[in-house]
């Protein structure tokens, strides 16, 4: 089981409101298992079954990062000028 979650990155989990005591206890768990620590996204059930372009944009941003890329990118250097 050690060696599952060594390689696990990222746990996303969709919660019920108001079920706040398993959303910490997940949190814990996942965070201080082994000594290893394991990135989580929670998302309430009524945002996933009804979602819009800015939750989904939002979700996708905070996957993104906890997952270690660049949330932006510059395509082309700009020169400073003095």
């Amino acid at each position: 089981m050690f060696l599952f979650f060594f390689l696990l990155q990222l746990v996303i989990l969709v919660v019920m409101p108001k079920k706040s005591q398993i959303y910490s206890n997940i949190k814990t768990y996942c965070e201080t298992m082994h000594r290893v620590g394991v990135m989580t996204q929670c998302a309430l059930s009524k945002n996933i079954s009804r979602p819009n372009k800015q939750y989904c944009g939002n979700l996708g941003l905070k996957i993104n990062t906890k997952v270690g890329a660049d949330a932006s990118l510059l395509l082309y250097f700009v020169p400073v000028v003095s």
